[in-house]
Formats: C-alpha cells, sequence, structure tokens
C-alpha cells in the first residue's frame, strides 16, 4: 500500500517533464513560496538509479493542494542522460511537511539595520516578525545540505523594491548581508553622498539594480564588476562625477545601461566588451571624446542615446551597421564630417536625431532605406543641399525638423514632402534664403498639421492669396512677423481652430466680434500689435478660451465681465493705457516684442496637440508663412497683405 504522504508522477512523452498523479488522500497544503522536490528511487524500477532534485516555482498568491493537482509540472528533470521508455518511468516524491515560511533570521536583521540606518525610516515595517510580508520585500524558499546529508530549508529575501518611497539618508551599506538578493530598486528618493557597492561582492545573483532618481554624488564608483549576474543597471539622474571605471565593462550579462544626467566624463572605449547590451543611455554628461567605432560587437543594441554632451569627431562607421538600432539620438554636440553615409542597415531605425552638430552635407540618400522612420531631426547643421528625391518614400515619417540646414529648393521640398503620408509636423525655418515662395502651388498634404517656414527672406511675392479652399489645424500661429491690415474676421469660421496666436505683427483695427465663432479656441493672443478700440463682448462667449492677450496695444475702455474674462491676469492688458479692468492699474506701454537671437541651441518649447517639439526664434524676419493643414475645417478666399523689405 502506498503511504499518503507521497506524491507520484510520471513522465511526459518525451521525457523531459514530470507530471502531478494524485497519489493518497493524505495530501498536503503548500503556500507561499517555491518548493523542491527530491525524486526518490521508487522499488519496482530498477531503471530508475539517481536521486535528481526538480524544481518549481511557486508563488504566494496561489497555494497548491499536492495531492489533487495533476496539472502541475515540474520542468528540467532529468532521471539519467539516456531516455527511459515512457512506460517504465514511475518515481515517487518524498516531501516535508515542515517548511518554514518566515524569513531567515539573517535577512530579518538585515532589512532592520536598513530601516534603522535611513533618516526616514521605512513606513509599514515591521508590523510583525515575518519580513517577508512586508512592504516592497518579497521572498523565496532556498534548500542547502544540512550536516547530516538532510535538506535544510530557508525563506530568503530575493527582492527589495522601495522606488518612490521618500526614503532620506545615505545608501543602506547593510544591503550586503541580503545574500540572495536579485532586484534591488532605491529609485525616486532622496538618498544622497557617496554609493557603496560592498553589497556586488556578497549578494552575487542581483540581476536588476535601480538607483535612479536620488542624490547620490561624488565618483562613479568601482565595484559593480562584482555584480556578476547584473542585467539591468540603472544610476541616472544623480550627481555623480568622474569617468566610468574598467570594471563597469565586464558585466557580460548587461543588457541596459542607464547612466544618463549626471556629471560623467572620460573614454567610452570599453562599450564594445558588453556584447549583450540592448539599451544604453549616457545623454546628458560631459563626455568629450570621440564615439568608440566598436558598435559591430554590440550586435543587439537597439536603443543608443548619447545626446547632450560635447562629443567630437566623426559618426562610427560601425554605429550605422547596426540593423536592430530603432532610436539613435546624438544630438546637441561636437560631432562633425560628413553626415552623407551609409545608412541602408538600419532598416528598424524610427528615430533620428542629429541636430546642433557640426556636420556637413548633403542631406543623405540613403536615408530613404529607413522605412519605418517616423522622427528626423537634423537641424543646425551645414548640410547644404536640397531633400532627397526618395524621401517622397518615407511613408512612416512624422516629425520632420530640418531648421537651418542651408536647404533650398523650397518647391521641390514640399512636393516631395507631400507624399509622406503620415508627416505631421514639418519645420524648415531659416532655409531657402532669397527664393521664390509660389502663390500658386497646389500642396496636397494628407495628414500634415504645422508647416513653419520663418525667416526665409523668401521673396517675389507681396500678397499672400488663398484662392482655394484651404483647411488650418488646431493651431495657427503667425507670431513675428511683419503682417499688416485688420485682423481677419473670417477667422471666426474656424470652428475647431484651438490656439491663434497673431503676436508681434503691425495689425491694426478693431478686434473682430465674429472671432466668438471659433467655439472651441482655447488660447487668443493678440499682443505687441497696434489693435484699437475696445474687447468686443462677444468673446466672452468663447466657454473653452484659457489664455488671452491682448497687451500692448491701443485698446480702450472696460474688459467686458463675464465669462472667462475673470479669470484672465491684469498682465494679459497691461501696456493699453486707456483699457480697465477691475483691480488692475494701466501701465505704460513698453518697446515692440522682438523675437531672440538665432544660432542659440536654446530653444522655446511649444506644445502642439499634446506633441512637444521647439522651434528656436530668429531675428530679422522678412517674410514668415505658417500654412498648417487639417480636414474639416474651411475659410473662404481672403487676401492677407505681407509687407516686404
Amino acid at each position: 500500500m502506498r503511504p499518503s504522504n507521497l506524491v507520484y508522477y510520471r513522465s511526459s512523452h518525451d521525457g523531459t517533464e514530470v507530471q502531478i498523479v494524485s497519489g493518497g488522500s493524505g495530501g498536503a497544503t503548500f503556500s507561499g513560496l517555491p518548493i523542491i522536490y527530491i525524486l526518490e528511487e521508487w522499488e519496482t524500477d530498477p531503471m530508475v538509479k539517481n536521486r535528481i532534485p526538480c524544481q518549481v516555482s511557486l508563488t504566494r498568491k496561489h497555494p497548491i493542494v499536492v495531492d489533487s493537482s495533476p496539472e502541475l509540472k515540474l520542468t528540467a528533470c532529468f532521471i539519467r542522460k539516456k531516455r527511459i521508455p515512457r512506460q517504465m518511468w514511475s518515481l515517487q516524491c518524498v516531501v516535508s511537511y515542515s517548511v518554514n515560511e518566515t524569513c531567515s533570521s539573517d535577512d530579518f536583521r538585515a532589512l532592520d539595520e536598513i530601516a534603522k540606518g535611513l533618516e526616514s525610516g521605512i513606513t509599514g515595517w515591521r508590523k510583525n516578525y515575518d519580513c517577508c510580508s512586508w512592504v516592497g520585500v518579497m521572498c523565496e524558499l532556498f534548500s542547502s545540505i544540512g550536516l547530516e546529508g538532510s535538506s535544510v530549508w530557508e525563506t530568503r529575501v530575493v527582492v527589495l523594491d522601495l522606488g518612490s518611497r521618500q526614503l532620506k539618508g545615505n545608501f543602506p551599506v547593510s544591503v550586503v548581508h541580503l545574500k540572495h538578493l536579485r532586484y534591488l530598486n532605491f529609485s525616486d528618493n532622496f538618498l544622497k553622498g557617496a554609493l557603496d557597492t560592498g553589497f556586488c561582492t556578497n549578494s552575487t545573483y542581483i540581476e536588476v539594480l535601480n538607483l535612479s532618481l536620488n542624490l547620490f554624488s561624488g565618483n562613479f564608483p568601482v565595484g559593480f564588476g562584482n555584480c556578476t549576474s547584473l542585467q539591468h543597471l540603472s544610476i541616472n539622474s544623480n550627481y555623480l562625477s568622474g569617468t566610468l571605471p574598467s570594471d563597469l565593462w565586464r558585466l557580460k550579462k548587461l543588457n541596459r545601461l542607464y547612466i544618463q544626467d549626471n556629471c560623467l566624463s572620460g573614454s567610452l572605449n570599453g562599450l564594445g566588451n558588453l556584447s549583450n547590451l540592448v539599451q544604453f543611455d549616457l545623454s546628458q554628461n560631459e563626455f568629450t571624446q570621440t564615439l568608440p567605432d566598436n558598435f559591430t560587437s554590440l550586435a543587439k543594441l537597439e536603443y543608443f542615446s548619447a545626446h547632450s554632451n560635447n562629443l567630437s569627431g566623426p559618426l562610427p562607421a560601425s554605429l550605422l551597421t547596426s540593423p536592430l538600432v530603432y532610436y539613435l539620438n546624438l544630438r546637441n554636440n561636437s560631432l562633425s564630417g560628413s553626415i552623407n553615409l551609409n545608412w541602408t542597415k538600419m532598416v528598424n531605425l524610427r528615430s533620428l536625431h542629429l541636430g546642433y552638430n557640426k556636420f556637413h552635407g548633403p542631406i543623405p540618400d540613403s536615408l530613404s532605406y529607413c522605412r519605418e522612420l517616423r522622427n528626423l531631426g537634423l537641424r543646425q547643421n551645414y548640410l547644404n543641399s536640397q531633400l532627397p528625391d526618395t524621401f517622397r518614400n518615407l511613408h512612416s515619417l512624422f516629425f520632420l525638423a530640418l531648421t537651418n540646414t542651408n536647404l533650398y529648393n523650397i518647391s521641390s521640398t514640399l512636393e516631395i514632402l507631400q507624399q509622406c503620408r503620415n508627416l505631421t509636423v514639418l519645420i524648415l525655418a531659416s532655409n531657402f534664403h532669397g527664393e521664390d515662395m509660389l502663390a500658386n502651388a497646389n500642396l496636397q498634404f494628407q495628414s500634415l498639421k504645422v508647416l513653419v517656414i520663418p525667416d526665409c527672406g523668401l521673396t517675389g511675392l507681396t500678397e499672400l492669396q488663398y484662392t482655394q479652399f484651404w483647411s488650418f489645424p488646431p493651431t495657427l500661429d503667425l507670431s513675428y512677423n511683419m503682417l499688416i491690415g485688420q485682423v481677419w474676421p473670417e477667422f471666426g469660421n474656424l470652428k475647431k481652430l484651438h490656439l491663434l496666436i497673431l503676436k508681434s505683427n503691425h495689425l491694426q483695427g478693431s478686434i473682430p466680434p465674429e472671432l466668438c465663432g471659433m467655439t472651441s479656441l482655447e488660447v487668443l493672443d493678440l499682443s505687441h500689435n497696434n489693435l484699437s478700440g475696445s474687447i468686443p463682448y462677444s468673446l466672452t462667449s468663447l466657454s473653452f478660451l484659457s489664455q488671452f492677450n491682448a497687451a500692448y496695444n491701443n485698446l480702450v475702455g472696460n474688459i467686458p465681465l463675464g465669462g472667462q474674462f475673470s479669470t484672465f491676469p491684469c498682465s494679459s492688458i497691461e501696456g493699453n493705457l486707456d483699457l480697465q479692468a477691475p483691480g488692475c492699474n494701466p501701465l505704460p506701454t513698453s518697446p515692440k516684442e522682438t523675437s531672440t537671437s538665432g544660432d542659440d541651441p536654446k530653444e522655446s518649447k511649444m506644445t502642439i496637440f499634446g506633441l512637444p517639439f521647439a522651434v528656436g526664434i530668429a531675428t530679422g524676419f522678412s517674410v514668415t508663412v505658417l500654412v498648417c493643414f487639417m480636414s474639416g475645417m474651411l475659410i473662404p478666399e481672403v487676401k492677407l497683405g505681407i509687407q516686404s523689405r
């Protein structure tokens, strides 16, 4: 008769799995941590001679009744190197019922010291003596061989997840005593001081280490190389300085490395040793040397960001042979050399940002092979070319910024890009100098919402005439130009317009009451013009209006009371000596507002349709044309006068 405390197994068809078979009525219920079953020789089966351990991971949330779980499988259990015929398998598993699920005394003391060592303490700890139930702590069961050869079971801490807990103090060195730790997260806290990597010597199982978004300072620590199992290291957004130690490049299993937003410098020559690296971000540091040409060994690389350093030299040729890379950001450095390289192997590239460097052109025709490309930023480089005709094949392209790249042939550029059916934002500022802007151009962009062409010195056009029905986007920005005449009453027909910005022009006359027809309007900026008359009461019906600015005009009378106008600050009407508002004193007029100077890579931020992007604003605007498209909004034929120099 089979004992009731035994659980019986048989093999699967391929001899690589063992499946539970109900074995008696005595069984036991196990909840919690992984249980290790020891397969023993079954007396009626002489073919099975070796005792082999098999392991299955059970979680605390799913208790297992052993004698009624015929579906539970124990994988990777091999009885002999030689396959045993299916009919010959018949094993029994002896299970101990005296498993202790509380955390070990060593781990309890270590966690207790961690909590006591922090200035803030840890909320939710020490409610009981089972530290495995504490906030952010997870445990697993481990076995070892005792003095008499029997199995000894211990529950050990494997996860310590204390991110975003408002922790304060120095790095808790008592982590070193958590010898089975695999996951350690102290991110987004207020921990400070130098980093102690001593835990890497004892806790050799650590796979994930996240120390980002803290106040750690001092040199980048030596010692991470002893975390030989480390796969993910996040140490970004601290105040670390110095160079990267050589032992960092010994982490063969590392696949994610985030060190951005520190003050690090020095060489990156050891980068090629991290053959399993998938993502690497070193942006916003102080690296000044050239990028090493050893990307060939990084065959798994998908994400590489090094923007906002002071890197110099050319693009490494090996970087362009990385077919898995989908994100490459090297903007705002001092990189130089030709950008006209072979990009044909970057078939998965979706975002490429090379702006604010010292590259020269021409714009590479081979970029058209990057058919997945969605975001392309090349601004502030000396490319001195026209747009390759093959760019019409970039049907995934969503955002394109070519500001101040000495681009020429505006007619060809717009004709090519209208074939990019998903293009939504197009920024072409400070190009096409002295070219003619054709008034009769018939552009049929399918998805374009923003087309910006300021500071181009376009000639041959004294008035811009809309001779067809044109549609406008939620945002229309005609600011910082030389526009003259009156504000169009026809703007009131744009029912879906969200932002209308006409500041810093030479507009005259009164504010049209018809603007109340823009029922979706959220922002109306008419500041720094020569407008006169009163603010029409009809604008109080704009129930979505959250920002209004009519400062520095010649407006008179009282501002209308009602609607959103009671929420606008006094600064929205300052500079109008004869305009009155409750609680606001009239302020003297000021000189006309001017745009900021041109070549500084610092950018004024705008958010359009939830899409943040930056547009550098330059002085000396001669003609600015901002033509935006979006289906569903029509404007009748009107004329807009433009004063040219």
